[in-house]
């Protein structure tokens, strides 16, 4: 038990005597008296000096006590007076006993309460002052004078203006004393100043106080220091403005690199193309037309990788040009599987055709909508074992928009994997992952050419199971049959 504890049992232990004490003083007082109003009135005085008990429940025993007393004084207390007067001062000594306990219940139970709020708010972290009508300070709690260096006599008598911000327009404060006059309860963020003049930032609240009968008698402001975190706030926002210009700079940079970038590439392609194809009417060694096509295939893989570069570069710095037509879905569906079987029969995968043979026409880029179904059949080809299978599959939902779904039975992958998949060169390691060639850019660049073309791209997958992509055409796209 600590050493406050003991001297609280002790104090409660003397104050239990002294109302023992007074209880028998009372009763010898009474049963000295005859009959009469003197002798139980004191009683009150018994429940009253329960005041200083801990527990409230404490006073209604006192009370039953002193009421038994009473009843006792009136039966062994000497004979005298009137009967029926000696009955009524003893009803009227009871009455009060019991009005006084429940009014000095009523009293620490208030008294308690204030001081519970009392102490939640000096123990408060916000800057806490309550104000009269007129906006003169009537109270401040001890965060008050920590923050802001005004002390009690500084500020009460004074105005808020005493830590009024120079940098705040008078508009603000306008609007705030409408809305708390209006019995409103105001919220915002608002500059304050120290004593010494350091201005910091609030996230304030302001709340009127309402007496019994609905009028306005006080208003209680709560100011919490959130200058470190508008600091913070600041930072992250330059940081990420800054970010953003760079990896706008980066794209648009990018994106004029396209001409620099594939012309001695194409260059280098197509000499190599004809070196292994004897167009110059040369014959080469077996040696050298291998050398001739290693260096044309691995161009090629190149090229392809630079454009998907460039194109996921384009659609960040929103100059990925788009020409929008009518697409014959069926038919860019069926080129675009027969562009990914040879890559599927060298894996050993089965390859299936389930869209819809209903003829669609699409409003959009077919050189694009291509694109995005070769690099998710190609994804879905790359992480599918032999034996496998990957389907491509279509269908309208009930708003009429069209879902095109490209599924397979391969690896699959868990949550943590799929995060990592649709980020920007995000790879997922595999066996099965490291047979092809890639940066990781597919998924995210059929993310990107769906939205641009008013599409969205979901991706779903279970770890052993497969992995299904879900692209979304809304029916606004779907042209009507001619």
């Amino acid at each position: 038990m600590t050493s406050t504890a003991v001297r609280w049992v002790r104090t409660q232990i003397k104050l239990l005597m002294v109302i023992f004490a007074i209880a028998v003083m009372v009763l010898i007082f009474d049963l000295s008296m005859p009959l009469g109003v003197a002798g139980a009135v004191p009683y009150v005085i018994l429940v009253m000096a329960g005041f200083g008990l801990r527990n409230h429940y404490s006073i209604y025993a006192l009370a039953v006590l002193a009421t038994a007393l009473t009843i006792g004084g009136y039966l062994a207390s000497p004979s005298g007076g009137v009967e029926w007067i000696v009955l009524t001062n003893r009803g009227l000594a009871i009455f009060a006993i019991w009005v006084t306990a429940f009014l000095t219940v009523s009293h620490k139970l208030i008294e308690r309460r204030n001081r519970i709020m009392s102490h939640a708010v000096e123990q408060s972290d916000d800057l806490v002052f309550i104000t009269d009508t007129n906006g003169i300070i009537k109270y401040i709690n001890s965060q008050f004078t920590k923050v802001t260096g005004f002390t009690a006599q500084d500020a009460i008598g004074k105005t808020p203006r005493i830590i009024k911000s120079d940098h705040t327009p008078p508009k603000f404060y306008e609007k705030m004393w409408s809305d708390i006059l209006c019995g409103k309860t105001w919220r915002g963020e608002i500059q304050d100043r120290t004593k010494d003049g350091k201005l910091f930032w609030a996230s304030a609240q302001i709340s009127p106080i309402h007496d019994k009968y609905g009028n306005i008698t006080h208003f209680v402001a709560m100011h919490e220091d959130i200058t470190l975190r508008k600091e913070a706030l600041a930072q992250i926002l330059e940081a990420k403005a800054e970010a953003d210009v760079a990896n706008r700079t980066k794209s648009e940079f990018m994106a004029n690199m396209s001409h620099e970038l594939r012309t001695p590439l194409n260059a280098i392609i197509g000499f190599s193309h004809m070196l292994d194809s004897d167009i110059f009417g040369s014959t080469l060694q077996d040696k050298q037309r291998e050398y001739a096509h290693d260096i044309q295939v691995s161009g090629e893989h190149l090229l392809e990788l630079i454009n998907d570069i460039l194109d996921v570069s384009a659609i960040e710095a929103d100059s990925l040009t788009i020409h929008e037509e009518s697409v014959d879905f069926n038919k860019v569906a069926s080129s675009a599987l027969r562009m990914i079987k040879p890559r599927a029969e060298k894996g050993q995968i089965d390859l299936i055709n389930e869209v819809a043979l209903t003829p669609l026409h699409l409003r959009a880029d077919e050189r694009r909508l291509k694109q995005v179904l070769l690099n998710l059949l190609s994804n879905a080809v790359k992480f599918t074992p032999a034996g496998g299978c990957v389907t491509l599959s279509s269908e309208r939902d009930a708003n009429g928009a069209l879902l095109i779904h490209v599924s397979d039975t391969g690896i699959g992958m868990n949550d943590a994997e799929l995060t990592k998949a649709l980020t920007q060169f995000g790879q997922v390691d595999s066996t099965l992952s490291r047979k092809h060639e890639g940066a990781g850019l597919g998924l995210t660049l059929a993310t990107g050419l769906a939205e641009v073309q008013g599409g969205k791209l979901v991706l779903t997958s279970e770890k052993g199971k497969g992995t299904r992509a879900t692209v979304t055409f809304p029916a606004q796209r779907i042209l009507p049959p001619n």
